[in-house]
Formats: structure tokens, C-alpha cells, sequence
């Protein structure tokens, strides 16, 4: 079978409690097993502890509110107005949702540097 349409079994997947026991179904139904849920928290890990040890935490909560506010923007913007699909690494995409995510993405990155600059007074 080739490399990119091997399917694993279910034993070959990582063991998540959240999907074995359905914890916060929310959370996980984005209609296919995912280790999104997974990265999201250690992402969030990473940028705490490595921003706010320089002092620096506004570059936290740009890449938290990136990931929550874009990937969230980019799910129903796709979901519902995607026309133009592609694919990255077997998972569907559109076109559309793409540029969602980057429209918040730079949103919130705009509004965050410019919200430092202009209650402290230095730059991003």
C-alpha cells in the first residue's frame, strides 16, 4: 500500500483518554481523530513559560489567541464558504479558510503590538 494512503490501525494511534472515553466531545469533533487538542495545550505551554520568562508576554498571547481565534475562524469560514480545496499533509483544506486565518492572524497580531505600543510606550 503506498505511503500516502496507508490508513494506521486504531491500536497504531497515540492513547488519548479524550477520545477514548468521549471527555469534552466538544472539543473533538471536528469530524476526524486529531492530535490538535493535544498541541494546542503544549503550544500554550511553550509560549507561557518562554515569553513570560523574558518578559515578553504579549508574544504568548499572540501566538495563543492566533491558534484560538484563527484556527477557529478558519474551521467555519471553510466549513461553510470553502469552495477551493487543497490538501497539506492528507488533511482537506480550502482556500478560503486559509485566508481567514490570516486575515485574524494579522488581526490580532496588529491589535496586540499596537495595544503594548500604545499603553507602554515600547515597541512589540
Amino acid at each position: 500500500m503506498p505511503k500516502s494512503t496507508q490508513r494506521y490501525r486504531e491500536s497504531d494511534r497515540p492513547y488519548f483518554l479524550s477520545y477514548r472515553l468521549s471527555i469534552l466531545p466538544s472539543v473533538n469533533s471536528v469530524g476526524r481523530k486529531s492530535l490538535g487538542t493535544f498541541f494546542y495545550a503544549v503550544s500554550i505551554g511553550i509560549l507561557i513559560s518562554w515569553f513570560w520568562s523574558i518578559q515578553q508576554p504579549q508574544y504568548a498571547a499572540i501566538g495563543i489567541l492566533t491558534m484560538a481565534w484563527g484556527d477557529g475562524f478558519a474551521a467555519i469560514i471553510g466549513q461553510n464558504f470553502g469552495k477551493h480545496p487543497y490538501q497539506v499533509w492528507g488533511m482537506n483544506k480550502s482556500w478560503e479558510g486559509s485566508l481567514g486565518m490570516c486575515l485574524v492572524s494579522y488581526t490580532v497580531c496588529s491589535l496586540i503590538l499596537w495595544t503594548v505600543k500604545a499603553i507602554f510606550g515600547k515597541p512589540g
